[in-house]
């Protein structure tokens, strides 16, 4: 796999963790 196009395409992931990461805390 070449490496990611941009660091928005990583930060977009880590975002969607956090997010699930909030929905499992509530």
């Amino acid at each position: 796999m070449t490496k990611y196009k941009s660091t928005d395409q990583v930060m977009k992931i880590i975002s969607d963790k956090n997010k699930i990461r909030n929905f499992g805390v509530i």
